[in-house]
Formats: C-alpha cells, structure tokens, sequence
C-alpha cells in the first residue's frame, strides 16, 4: 500500500510438527482408543490433516484432525492480511471445532479425499475443492444397493459440500 513493504510468510502450522503426530500411534497401540470420545480426543492429536474413522460394535464415528490456525476475526484465508501483529493466529481450532461426525442417521460414514465438513477450508494453498468430490460416487453406489435390512427408511441422502 503506497510503497509499504508487506511480508509473505511461507510457514504452515504443521510445519516441523511431524514428529509430533507419532503420539496418537502410541496411544492407539497402547489401548487408549475404547470408545467414541477417546477416538477424538487421541486423534486430536494429529497435526496433519487427515480424515479418521473409528468402529465398535456399538458405534461408527468420524473425526478430521489438524493443526488448523484460530484465525484474527475478519481475515480470509486466501486474502493477505498486515504482517503488524493485529492479524496473527491466535492459537489452533479446539477439538470441538473440528469436523466430525458419530453414529449418523444414514447408517454410514464416507470419505475418498473429500472435504470433511460443508465450508471447510483445506490448506490455505489447496481450499478451492469443488462442489464435487469421489466421495459423491460412493453415496451414488449406495443408493442404488438393495436395503440389506429390510427397513423401509434406507433413503440415504446424498452428501452435499
């Protein structure tokens, strides 16, 4: 802005963080994974960004972990933003924050690369996903199977993002 210098940072928050996604592995060996809550909670855990699943025989959940940046209030993230301070992250989402999902209505969770939840952003370098994705296909073959339960409710709407 009228000659003013800008700064263009090139780090990301999970940047030197690999190493820490090693944790949840260790508590998943170690039996720390026994119910819906402690999937998410140890899972948590990961900085990457990754879609993960959980199942027993009571309950189906989904959760979608990473380090995502709190961002200042009004910033978007494919716009810059003043490097004075006003504008920095304020830490990462809360747990609660995070895509996820347990036992839904439609009997099923899916995911092939997909975005996690409706207005998600991705990486700030990879957030245009389009309103399509593979995992369109998979609700498509869905629908078109036989109920295998007999139940008259097995409409399962197709997913929209």
């Amino acid at each position: 802005m009228a000659g003013q210098p800008v700064a263009l940072p090139r780090q990301r928050s999970t940047y030197f963080a690999e190493l820490d996604t090693a944790l949840p592995f260790l508590q998943a060996t170690r039996n720390d994974v026994h119910d819906v809550r402690s999937f998410q909670e140890v899972f948590n855990n990961t900085t990457g960004s990754f879609n993960w699943f959980y199942i027993d025989d009571r309950d189906i959940a989904f959760f979608h972990s990473g380090d995502y940046p709190q961002r200042a209030t009004g910033i978007h993230p494919e716009l810059p933003s003043w490097g004075n301070g006003q504008y920095d992250w304020n830490g990462f989402l809360p747990q609660q924050a995070h895509p996820q999902e347990s036992n839904p209505e439609r009997g099923y969770l899916a995911s092939w690369n997909n975005r996690p939840a409706r207005d998600w952003w991705a990486a700030d370098a990879h957030a245009p996903y389009g309103s399509a994705h593979r995992n369109d296909i998979l609700d498509v073959r869905l629908l078109e199977k036989p109920n295998p339960t007999g139940n008259a409710e097995w409409n399962i709407p197709a997913c929209k993002f």
